[in-house]
C-alpha cells in the first residue's frame, strides 16, 4: 500500500471512530461506489463487527437503495445463512448528518477470495464435498429469501461471506420484493452471473434469476473459474449458447423485446464441448436444472 493510500485509510478510520462512540474501528476492509466497510469491535461486549458507512442523501436512488437494504436485512434477520444485521446508526448530535452506519456481524472472508487466493496453487480446487456443503448453505439462504417473496438479484462469489465453514449471503442493495411490483429493472446482477432474461432486457422475472446465478457459482466453486466470463452482454449470450445450445422459441416467452429476440435467434453459434462433462452425473443434473433458458423450468432453492 502506498503512502497516500495509507494516509487516506488512516483518515477514514479516524473519521469513523469520531462518529461512533459505541464501537472502535480498527481497519478498512473494503470500499466501493456504495460506501466503505470497516472492521470494528463493540467497546462493551468486545464483539467483532463489520460496519458499512454509506452517504445516501446526495441522490434519491441511493437513499431508496439504503432504505430497501435495511428493510430486507431486518426482514431476514436471524437466518443462519444470511448476514445478520445488528443495528443502524446515525449521529444523534448532528441534524445535518451525512453518514449512515450499518452494523452487521463480521465474517472472515468471502467466496471470491477463497477461490482466487494467490497462495493456493492454480490447479488446486475445493473438494466436491466442500463445494456441495457451501452450495447447500447458499440454497438454504436463497430459499428463505424466496419464501418471503424477495429476490437478491446480485448473487456472486464476492457477495457470499464465509467463516469457519459457514456461508452467509450478503449485500442486499439490489434486492427487491416481488410482492410489491412485477415490473423490475433488467440491468442488475454482475454480467457473468446474469440470467438470459436479464440479458434480453426483460422486466418480468422472478426468483429464478437467483437460481441461474447460483448455478454459475456452483460451477465456479468446482473449477475455480467462471462459467460464462462474457466481455459484453452480446458475448455473454454467445457463451451461454455455446454451452447450452440455441434456445427453442417457446423457451423465450419472457422476451417481450422483438429486436432482442430477433438478435438472439439470428446469432451464429458453434456448439462447443460442454464444460460440465468433467462433473459427476449427479452434479451435472443439478447444474442443468438451474441453467435453463426457460426460467419456468429452473429448479427452486427448496428443490
Amino acid at each position: 500500500m502506498n503512502a497516500a493510500r495509507k494516509k487516506e485509510e488512516a483518515e477514514s478510520i479516524a473519521s469513523a471512530n469520531a462518529e461512533l462512540s459505541a464501537y472502535h474501528i480498527s481497519k478498512l476492509i473494503g470500499s466501493g461506489c456504495y460506501g466503505a466497510v470497516f472492521l470494528g469491535k463493540h467497546t462493551l461486549s468486545g464483539r467483532h463487527v463489520a460496519i458499512k458507512r454509506v452517504q445516501p442523501f446526495d441522490d434519491a436512488e441511493d437513499a431508496l437503495r439504503l432504505l430497501r437494504e435495511v428493510r430486507i436485512l431486518k426482514a431476514v434477520k436471524g437466518h443462519p445463512h444470511i448476514l445478520n444485521l445488528i443495528e443502524v446508526l446515525i449521529p444523534s448530535s448532528d441534524p445535518d448528518f451525512e453518514n449512515v452506519w450499518i452494523v452487521t456481524e463480521a465474517l472472515q472472508t468471502d467466496l471470491h477470495r477463497i477461490l482466487y487466493n494467490k497462495e493456493i496453487g492454480r490447479n488446486e480446487r475445493l473438494s466436491v464435498q466442500v463445494c456441495l456443503r457451501y452450495f447447500w448453505q447458499l440454497m438454504a439462504g436463497c430459499e428463505h429469501l424466496h419464501s418471503l417473496g424477495l429476490v437478491h438479484r446480485d448473487l456472486k462469489p464476492s457477495n457470499v461471506l464465509v467463516s469457519n465453514g459457514t456461508l452467509k449471503i450478503c449485500d442486499f442493495g439490489l434486492a427487491r420484493s416481488l410482492r410489491k411490483s412485477l415490473q423490475l429493472t433488467a440491468y442488475v446482477v454482475t454480467r457473468w452471473y446474469r440470467a438470459p432474461e436479464l440479458l434480453l432486457s426483460s422486466e418480468m422475472y422472478d426468483c429464478s434469476v437467483d437460481m441461474w446465478s447460483a448455478g454459475c457459482i456452483l460451477f465456479e466453486m468446482l473449477h475455480r473459474k467462471p462459467l460464462f466470463p462474457g466481455s459484453s452482454p452480446t458475448n455473454q449470450l454467445l457463451l451461454i449458447q455455446q454451452e447450452l445450445g440455441k434456445p427453442a422459441l417457446h423457451d423465450l416467452d419472457y422476451c417481450t423485446n422483438p429486436n432482442a429476440l430477433s438478435f438472439l435467434l439470428g446469432m451464429t453459434v458453434k456448439k462447443t464441448t460442454s464444460q460440465l462433462d468433467s462433473l459427476s452425473i449427479e452434479v451435472q443434473d443439478m447444474m442443468k436444472s438451474m441453467l435453463q433458458w426457460d426460467a419456468r423450468k429452473r429448479s427452486t432453492a427448496l428443490e
